[in-house]
């Protein structure tokens, strides 16, 4: 096998992957009460099916930057978010043991 037939097996391998990661985020919508998590799960599988087409352009410096932006900026928000609750937690236990 030549380099270009492993390459676009293994593009097709990301592509069918995430048919199936869309179609999770899919049914997660549509049977489940987590909005949040079916639409990052189908955000994932456009991703990985546009994967093919994103590689082999002149974007993907540009695809990959904001990709990685983005994924900094929501682990910074989950850091914020459980840095809170647990700042809010400690406040609580000391107002109920000083009472």
């Amino acid at each position: 096998m030549s380099d270009q037939e492993i390459k676009a097996d293994t593009l097709k391998v990301y592509t069918y992957a995430g048919i199936a990661v869309f179609m999770a985020g899919v049914a997660t919508v549509s049977f489940t009460p987590r909005m949040r998590s079916g639409a990052l799960l189908i955000l994932g599988g456009s991703l990985a099916m546009a994967s093919p087409f994103i590689l082999n352009s002149d974007w993907f410096g540009w695809v990959f930057g904001v990709a990685f932006t983005l994924a900094l900026l929501d682990g910074l928000w989950l850091l914020y978010r459980f840095s809170a609750e647990y700042i809010a937690n400690k406040k609580q236990k000391t107002e109920d043991n000083a009472e």
